[in-house]
């Protein structure tokens, strides 16, 4: 019985350890809630773009208020990142954007995209 009760300890022990490991986690990504887009277009075969933090703070705790950073799009979003972003660009509206290191480092990925209102 004790041996039982070892095993399934043993196997919720193992399962809690695979989730916690395996989990989709947002430590190692970045938010900026505003950021204007300056520049956007190909770059061998990817999407890259240059973004102005708009925010009244850091981002990440290396991207200063009102400065640039180029950033690359996440294949998964490829052209409808592009899209948004050109229509971001094109309607002079800022956008909120997700990038892939928790620094927010320059030539990181970009995973998600939303235009502000």
């Amino acid at each position: 019985m004790l041996k039982k009760v070892y095993s399934f300890q043993l196997v919720v022990f193992v399962v809690a350890f695979l989730v916690i490991v395996f989990a989709q986690s947002n430590l190692y990504a970045a938010d900026c809630g505003i950021a204007s887009v300056e520049k956007v277009g190909p770059n061998n075969g990817k999407v890259v773009v240059t973004l102005m933090n708009k925010t009244s703070s850091s981002v990440g705790g290396t991207w200063a208020s009102n400065t640039t950073r180029q950033f690359y799009l996440e294949n998964s979003i490829l052209n409808q990142g592009l899209a948004t972003l050109l229509t971001a660009y094109s309607m002079n509206k800022t956008v909120w954007v997700r990038i892939e290191s928790a620094t927010a480092a320059a030539n990181s990925l970009i995973t998600i995209i939303y235009i502000n209102k």
